[in-house]
């Protein structure tokens, strides 16, 4: 009988070795891929979801190179949209400040995504394209580096919590409507070198 019960005892010890860290794991609102390689975003990606993470439930995104900036190909932002935000409302973070890139953001890679906060962008030369932010009504903080060349056409519109917004020195052009919409919009900083009409039709407390 005492050895029935130590096996028995045995097996399930053995058993929720086998299936507590799936478990973890797919509670898990959070990926973290911190040793990210240019162009293999999808295939991290499906690593972690075959570990059991489930995509529409995730809620923070950070991605990495470790020790070395990371590059983020066209293909990367492309996995990015498919396989985590095409499917998910419930983000409120991402963080690629580890990462450089010269593909433009694709147009509407973040739009709707109401719950989003904050975003770091990679560093890098390259354009915002249209929509990106259009209609991230939580965004509160957004970090570019001083090198993105253009802000598409709408690409913050309707970002209803955005209060202030510094435009890079970089930045030659802007976009109709890019801002329009953000009605708590009170202060932005920047040079304009060249800017589409309305780019800030309805920011009503827009003082500076």
């Amino acid at each position: 009988m005492r050895i029935r019960k130590a096996m028995a005892v045995l097996f399930s010890v053995v058993l929720m070795a086998g299936i507590l860290p799936t478990r973890i794991f797919a509670e898990s609102t959070v990926i973290d891929i911190s040793h990210h390689t240019a162009g293999n975003l999808s295939d991290e990606l499906s690593k972690i979801y075959a570990s059991g993470c489930q995509r529409d439930q995730v809620t923070s995104i950070t991605v990495s190179g470790g020790d070395v900036i990371a590059e983020i190909t066209a293909d990367d932002w492309s996995a990015l949209f498919s396989a985590v935000i095409s499917s998910n409302n419930h983000i409120t973070t991402m963080n690629l400040s580890g990462t450089t890139t010269s593909a433009p953001v694709p147009s509407d890679m973040f739009s709707c995504q109401t719950n989003l906060t904050s975003v770091t962008l990679p560093s890098g030369s390259y354009s915002i394209s249209d929509r990106v932010f259009s209609g991230c009504t939580g965004l509160t903080t957004i970090t570019m580096p001083d090198t993105v060349t253009s802000i598409g056409y709408a690409a913050f519109s309707d970002c209803k919590s955005l209060k202030s917004f510094s435009i890079p020195a970089s930045v030659t052009s802007i976009g109709e409507d890019a801002f329009s919409g953000c009605e708590n919009l009170s202060s932005i900083t920047g040079n304009i070198v060249s800017f589409g009409k309305e780019i800030f039709c309805g920011c009503t407390h827009l003082s500076s």
